[in-house]
């Protein structure tokens, strides 16, 4: 700026000793016409010099207005709406733990100081205790083709929830072959010889693995169950414990073997002893990190899929039982059977001890009269059912078809009975009790 004012100055003092040159002189034109030559630069000179000085401040207050807006804007988005950081991890926590499960997971994924306060809010938010939703079990269409069904018996909305496993790979028979902490094994094929098997969540919608199992040798003397391992205080990693065997009339399965999500890969098979074969139309369960599988005799097998060991143990003393059953409940191994005209419900405890826990009349449970051991077979037997109790995993209920096609709860505490929906008759009814997962 000061250069051009000294500019300005000098090529304005120029035409002044010109004209005092030509005064000296007496010229008077000429004169005349250095004055207005004079006059002419001047005026050019004070215009130059006031637009300068004109252009600045413009220039500066304009640059200085835009800021001031920012930063009305700024303060104004700071004043309508509270900035995350500014609030306090108790009232965050709090928050989330009131989010319903589609919104907690997104709001995890804000930034690290929501993920830290996720843990601690996650086991508050009542949206994520375990809580039964329904049932799964299979039905059989008047086509023969297997098709996985489900009964909702509680408020969780079963559009949540992909009963149909629409996600799944469409084949013309699909069975769920084990169900555990909210993840489903699922046995797919077209034909008898390929098969597929998928882990798979109907909570999330997501599909955790799949499988193309090959055809064995001699396939129709082959047959094989699984069992699923999952542990939802470990949810990077789950299992799956195959027992398979070239069976007679499809009761002596004596190899098994595990897969771990974590490797990839399945462990060595290894050979049952010949007096544990397994059943193959009883359910098995997890509990305690194991596996476990009813065998023959009453005689219980349990698998640890981490190192792939092998237990047996005996079951409870019991005479002349009746479709007898394993399942878990609040943690512990439970054993069911019918027998001496009963209902009986054993537990295992911490001591490894079976204790009768209940002891139910058989119409009190299932609302048909019972007397001989004869008549509750055909009972089971005109349902379709091979498993015919389901445990609640937290609560002392049991789940049971009744003489009328229906699906009851009966409360072990007062001993009532509860209809919560229809079954199809053309239901398999093997029953797999399933609680959402929202983890993986």
């Amino acid at each position: 700026m000061m250069e051009n004012n000294n500019e300005a100055t000098s090529s304005a003092a120029l035409p002044q000793n010109e004209l005092q040159g030509a005064a000296r002189q007496g010229g008077t034109a000429t004169a005349t016409t250095s004055l207005r030559r004079s006059t002419r630069l001047q005026n050019k000179a004070a215009s130059n010099l006031a637009s300068q000085q004109k252009e600045t401040p413009r220039g500066l207050a304009t640059s200085s207005n835009q800021n001031s807006v920012r930063c009305r804007k700024k303060n104004k988005k700071t004043k309508n709406g509270v900035s995350l950081s500014m609030l306090p991890d108790d009232l965050l926590r709090d928050i989330m733990s009131r989010l319903p499960p589609k919104a907690f997971f997104r709001c995890k994924g804000v930034s690290k100081s929501l993920l830290e306060l996720s843990t601690e809010a996650f086991r508050l938010n009542k949206h994520f205790r375990p809580t039964v939703s329904g049932l799964f079990h299979d039905t059989l269409s008047w086509h023969g083709d297997l098709r996985s069904n489900y009964a909702e018996v509680s408020a969780i909305a079963s559009q949540e929830i992909d009963i149909d496993l629409k996600v799944l790979p469409r084949h013309r028979n699909m069975r769920i072959v084990d169900c555990c902490n909210g993840l489903l094994l699922v046995q797919a094929w077209n034909c008898q010889v390929h098969k597929h098997l998928y882990v798979y969540n109907p909570t999330t919608r997501n599909m955790l693995a799949a499988w193309s199992v090959p055809p064995p040798r001699d396939w129709w003397s082959f047959y094989e169950v699984f069992s699923l391992a999952f542990d939802p205080r470990v949810p990077s990693q789950f299992y799956i414990v195959c027992f398979r065997g070239w069976t007679h009339e499809g009761v002596d399965l004596n190899f098994f073997q595990t897969f771990s999500s974590k490797t990839g890969k399945w462990r060595s098979e290894k050979k049952l002893g010949s007096d544990c074969t397994i059943k193959i139309w009883n359910n098995g369960t997890f509990v305690g990190g194991k596996v476990y599988r009813l065998a023959a005799m009453n005689k219980i097998v349990s698998v640890d899929p981490s190192n792939n060991s092998l237990q047996v143990m005996q079951g409870p003393n019991i005479m002349n039982s009746l479709r007898p059953q394993i399942g878990q409940s609040r943690g512990y191994l439970h054993f069911i059977t019918v027998a001496h005209e009963t209902l009986q419900i054993w537990i295992l405890n911490s001591q490894q001890h079976w204790i009768l826990k209940h002891a139910l009349r058989f119409n009190q449970v299932f609302g048909v009269p019972g007397y001989g051991l004869l008549n509750y077979e055909m009972f089971f037997t005109s349902l379709n059912v091979e498993n015919p109790v389901a445990l609640h995993p937290e609560e002392e209920v049991l789940f049971v078809p009744s003489a009328r096609g229906n699906l009851m709860a009966f409360d072990l505490t007062t001993r009532r009975r509860r209809e919560l929906c229809n079954l199809p008759r053309t239901s398999l009814l093997v029953f797999w009790v399933y609680m959402p997962c929202y983890l993986i």
